[in-house]
Parts: C-alpha cells; sequence; structure tokens
C-alpha cells in the first residue's frame, strides 16, 4: 500500500537508530534512482495516525528524491506497538545496527514502566540482543554496602534509624538467631539508608530532532571548510540545492540556536506562537 510520505509520522520516539546515516540515504537513493525497488517501511496505524516503525533511511531516501509517497506494510496497531516492534528491526536485515543501536532499543524498553517489569531474556529477545547484554545496561538495585538485604525502622526505645537485617526472615530460626532478635539485646544502630531521589522519567518525543542535529553534526566534520566548501562546489548542488538555499538553512539554524539558548520557557512560548498561528491559518483555509 502506498501512503503519502507526510501523513507518516516519524516524531513519536520510534526510530530505533541512534542516527540517522545519510551516505545510507545517497546510496538508497541512487539505487532507486537506477531502478532498484527497496523493501516496503512498516507503519502502525492506529485509526488515526500511520507510526513509522522500520523503514527510516528508505523514507529520506524517498524524500531526497522528491517523491510524495512510499510503499508500507500496514498494520494494525497503536503508537506504542510501532515501539516495540521497531526495537527489533534490522536485527536480522538492512543496515547492521551499531552497539548504540542496540543500547538505545534496549534502554527504550529498560525505561519503560510496563516493558521495564519484563524478564532480561523477553527484553533480549524483543531486541534481538543476548541476555547478558540486556542485565548489563539494566539499573542494579540499590544494596547496603556489605551487600545484605536491610530494612530500615525507629527503635522503639532509643528513637534512633536502624537497620534490620530481612534476608534471612522466612527462613526459620536457630538459637544464634533467636538470641539476635531477643528483646534484652540492644540493636546495632546504623546511620539512616541513604534516600536516592528517583530518575525524572524520560521524555522521548523530541528524539527525533535531536538524532538529526547529531547527524547532521557528524556529517559536517566530514566536509571541508566552508571557504574551500563554496569555491569547489557548484553555484546548484546535483540535487537542487542553491545558495539561496542554503543561507536559509543557516538562518533556519541561527534561530534555532537563539530559542535553545533562550532555554524551556521561551521555546514553549516559541512553540505555542507556532500552534496559534497555524490554528489562525486553518481558520482562515475553512
Amino acid at each position: 500500500m502506498r501512503i503519502a510520505i507526510d501523513r507518516i509520522r516519524a516524531d513519536g520516539g520510534t526510530q530505533p537508530r541512534s542516527t540517522i546515516d545519510f551516505t545510507v540515504v545517497e546510496d538508497y537513493a541512487q539505487a532507486m534512482g537506477g531502478g532498484a525497488t527497496l523493501p516496503p517501511a512498516t507503519v502502525f496505524y492506529d485509526g488515526t495516525d500511520y507510526w513509522l516503525a522500520d523503514g527510516f533511511h528508505r523514507r529520506e531516501a524517498h524524500k531526497l528524491l522528491g517523491l510524495a509517497e512510499i510503499e508500507c506494510d500496514v498494520r494494525q496497531g497503536t503508537h506504542r506497538d510501532a515501539v516495540l516492534f521497531s526495537v527489533g528491526a534490522n536485527a536480522v536485515h538492512g543496515l547492521r545496527r551499531t552497539n548504540e543501536d542496540k543500547r538505545r532499543a534496549v534502554r527504550k524498553l529498560l525505561d519503560d514502566e510496563e516493558w521495564g517489569r519484563w524478564s532480561d531474556n523477553e527484553v533480549a529477545r524483543r531486541c534481538g540482543v543476548s541476555q547478558p547484554f540486556v542485565s548489563k545496561l539494566r539499573p542494579k538495585p540499590a544494596h547496603t554496602n556489605n551487600g545484605s538485604k536491610s530494612r530500615t525502622f525507629v527503635h522503639s526505645k532509643t528513637g534512633k534509624p536502624t537497620l534490620m537485617r530481612t534476608e534471612k526472615i522466612g527462613k526459620g530460626s536457630s538459637k544464634s538467631s533467636v538470641a539476635e532478635t531477643a528483646d534484652t539485646q540492644t540493636p546495632e544502630v546504623h546511620p539512616p539508608a541513604e534516600i536516592v531521589p528517583p530518575k525524572p522519567g524520560r521524555d522521548s518525543s523530541h528524539d527525533y530532532l535531536f538524532d538529526a542535529v547529531r547527524t547532521i553534526r557528524e556529517q559536517m566534520a566530514r566536509l571541508p571548510g566552508p571557504e574551500e566548501a563554496a569555491a569547489n562546489y557548484p553555484k546548484d548542488f546535483w540535487h537542487g540545492l542553491t545558495a539561496e538555499d542554503a543561507e536559509a538553512v543557516a538562518q533556519w539554524w541561527a534561530e534555532f540556536a537563539r530559542i535553545w539558548r533562550a532555554g524551556k520557557p521561551a521555546r514553549d512560548a516559541h512553540k505555542q506562537r507556532l500552534m496559534t498561528a497555524a490554528k489562525e491559518i486553518s481558520n482562515a483555509a475553512e
């Protein structure tokens, strides 16, 4: 099924890779220009949106060639279905995944409230990696200094916080353990366990932008300096980019940098202005 590219959403954190390799995008575009047919992209349709789960490089290649539609394997499902599918995409086909791609996929599941409760084996199966690979990335539970399990309570007589070892609870008692827990024995007093504040949830809604910025930075690092580039490149690049286009891009980056430096309140205000303007345009069109 062919779907308009501008109807396919790629902004929901479904990108399984850490970056887009634009060298691969150009290779795909050249192959398509030579008559090659690429496999369809995989999208999940929730009744409103088409969520791209596999085929990000193919999508970029179509856009590079100026094509308006792309062949898709459409599956019924939600945004979360697309994310879950994406973490295992390219495990056995397509551009080989880097270790960072694999870590990104595993962390996407481990950081999720539901998927993070899955076993290491299940996460590994979904992501197409080994179980030890997942175990190394899973956050370790907090322990006391000697590795024993304990629980903090306030002693009824002294009023001081005390650590009680709990690893033997429910395992029966011996004479020594009974003596240790007798009321006549003064419990050993320890400083209160360190309280580690929970990490804030990660917002992946802008991953597509950060990934694009990171990729552009890496690609620019391989280019010659601006003076050399301007002297050696023709007025019009092979894909139609003109000097005026390059200047417009530079102006966009300057505006982006200005808003980024201004901080979150300014970025939120700018986003609200854009949404208001878009609504006004929509109302005028109606």
